[in-house]
């Protein structure tokens, strides 16, 4: 399973799949979540500027559920990026 994360904002939700290559981010799939409506582009625009600030602390979390299957908490973010 890629390294994703689930955006949600009203009744929007997309799905974003980092790719890596050498520790780098080289792509960001924005992804349709069955049976919800898609992020807006002003708000798909928003969480791809937040997830190539945040892409380690997404990453390290990501592991810790996945890989290690140790709970996480969810955080919920209500600012944008400059």
């Amino acid at each position: 399973m890629p390294i994703h994360v689930h955006v949600s904002f009203a009744e929007f939700e997309s799905k974003f799949e980092l790719e890596y290559d050498n520790g780098k981010i080289k792509n960001i799939n924005v992804l349709k979540v069955k049976g919800r409506l898609s992020l807006q582009p002003k708000e798909t625009k928003e969480v791809i500027k937040f997830i190539k600030v945040y892409h380690g602390e997404i990453v390290e979390k990501w592991t810790k559920l996945i890989v290690q299957n140790k709970k996480i908490t969810c955080e919920v973010v209500n600012k944008k990026i400059k």
